[in-house]
């Protein structure tokens, strides 16, 4: 007997599933009112397992964004068993409130050839945990896996998504209240956001959410991508989120399918289906991925950890043996080359000393570090240096007219960080802020589009746009294009010197 559940701050939510004749089956599903007393709930919960014939079980419990902290960390290139304790490192300078007794786990989002890898990582607070382990052993259950939400509804599709040459798709799987939006290509996830909806939104007014957060959702993933989105997955049936669906055509040029989450897992005969379907489906998603016998992307009670390396007693005996032979050899050979080795040794220690006096300077002339620290200290200046007047002509130039976009304010800094322009702006449409997007993108920006809140009250802008436009430039061109220009100031030094006849030293 296998039991998947969630809860927010308003209900309860269960999925039963047993093996009848050695194949699994959804059997039940169980919504209850949210009572944060956890004793309390675990009791109604055991009421409710009994009446559906349920004595024992496993339990896997699913958190939502909001019930742990997640963040995406960059780390350097590292072998996997050596990742778990890189990732704990970084994750203390990322996460607000971690400690040694958070639970912490972690997914690469993606692991290229060269440079820093993107990693997501989360992490669930010891009271929460606790806070689980009270619930199920109230309802005398036994607590297995705690799993995330954003990566149990993508289990639900694992075959769509696990083939390398999968097209990259956005999911969107949206409840009355919040909603989840991933993007996975190349078998991997590459983004997950999850929003919150205000307690009065109409449905066009989730639709239009849902359609600023998906572009937002784009711009965040397309440095990863290596072919665009045009294809959406929604959680749900296609004439509760018609008008969504037509967004997503008309806005972004998607193509749409909707998927019944209860259609993708194998249910009982006499199984009936809840109202609101969709909001089972990351409870469905964690059965399915307990059913198919792989581990969980993220499990908080069985996180990823440092692999001890145990190396094989006849590894040791085949290097000490080479050691041996080794050392026999210089034995044998090495007296005959001993006196000449001797003063090749006193020559090298005379010209170590020398060149070490030499590196570390005097009364008149600096060390070579105090160089270096110099150096980099221009090095670094100049790369943050940027050439105000030419970036604003060339943002300028990008600019929509001013019947499309209207900016309201531009700040423009620079300092130890990236340089960068942050614009505050109001849009005509969601055309022209996917037009505007496009245009800037042409430019070496880091674009960062915050949240785009509709004003109805504005006829002409009614949609808002905060963009951010960062400037990564690199140390190792700046630092060449440097050392072209010395090279080329000391020929025209020597050149000026030979025409006044003298020569230079």
């Amino acid at each position: 007997m296998l039991i998947a559940f969630e809860f927010d701050d308003s209900s309860f939510r269960a999925v039963i599933g047993k093996h009848p004749n050695r194949q699994f089956r959804v059997t039940g599903t169980i919504e209850l009112p949210f009572d944060p007393n956890p004793e309390a709930l675990g009791l109604q919960l055991k009421d409710k397992l009994r009446e559906q014939g349920v004595q024992k079980a496993d339990a896997i419990a699913v958190l939502n964004r909001w019930q742990s902290e997640i963040r995406e960390v960059t780390v350097p290139p590292v072998l996997d068993d050596e990742l778990a304790d890189l990732v704990r490192f970084q994750a203390r300078n990322e996460f607000i409130s971690l400690t040694d007794d958070w639970r912490l786990d972690y997914i690469r989002l993606d692991q290229p050839i060269e440079g820093p890898h993107r990693v997501l990582a989360a992490a669930v607070a010891p009271t929460m945990l606790e806070m689980l382990q009270t619930v199920c052993s109230t309802a005398g259950i036994s607590l297995k896996h705690i799993v995330l939400q954003p990566l149990a509804i993508l289990d639900l599709f694992a075959g769509d998504f696990e083939n390398e040459n999968s097209q990259a798709q956005l999911l969107i799987r949206s409840s009355v209240d919040r909603a989840d939006l991933s993007i996975a290509a190349e078998g991997n996830l590459k983004v997950t956001r999850s929003i919150r909806f205000v307690a009065d939104a109409t449905p066009e007014k989730r639709a239009s959410m849902l359609i600023s957060e998906s572009r937002r959702t784009l711009a965040a993933a397309r440095p990863m991508l290596n072919t665009p989105v045009k294809h959406a997955t929604i959680i749900g049936p296609e004439k509760r989120f018609k008008a969504l669906g037509g967004d997503l055509i008309k806005g972004l040029g998607f193509t749409v399918n909707f998927v019944d989450a209860f259609e993708a897992i194998p249910l009982a005969s006499k199984f009936q289906r809840p109202n609101q379907s969709t909001d089972f489906a990351a409870l469905l998603g964690s059965l399915a991925r307990q059913e198919s016998g792989k581990k969980h992307a993220i499990d908080f009670l069985s996180p990823k950890r440092v692999v001890a390396r145990r190396p094989e007693r006849n590894r040791w005996l085949t290097v000490a043996g080479l050691a041996l032979a080794a050392s026999t050899l210089i034995f044998l050979f090495g007296w005959f080359s001993l006196r000449s080795q001797q003063q090749t040794i006193d020559q090298l220690n005379r010209t170590l000393t020398r060149v070490t006096s030499n590196n570390q300077g005097d009364g008149q002339r600096p060390g070579v570090e105090q160089i270096m620290g110099e150096v980099g200290i221009i090095d670094q200046w100049k790369l943050n240096d940027i050439n105000w007047l030419a970036e604003l002509k060339q943002l300028s130039d990008r600019m929509l007219t001013p019947d499309d976009v209207i900016v309201d304010s531009m700040t423009a800094s620079a300092g130890r960080k990236a340089p960068q322009l942050d614009l505050t702006s109001r849009v005509a449409s969601v055309q022209k802020e996917t037009e505007l997007l496009n245009t800037l993108d042409d430019r070496p920006y880091q674009l960062d589009p915050e949240r785009s809140v509709e004003d109805e009250s504005d006829k002409d802008y009614p949609l808002g746009l905060d963009l951010r436009a960062s400037f990564e430039p690199e140390m190792n061109v700046l630092v060449e294009r440097l050392n072209e220009n010395a090279v080329r100031f000391l020929q025209k030094m020597n050149e000026n010197a030979g025409s006044e006849g003298g020569t230079p030293p």
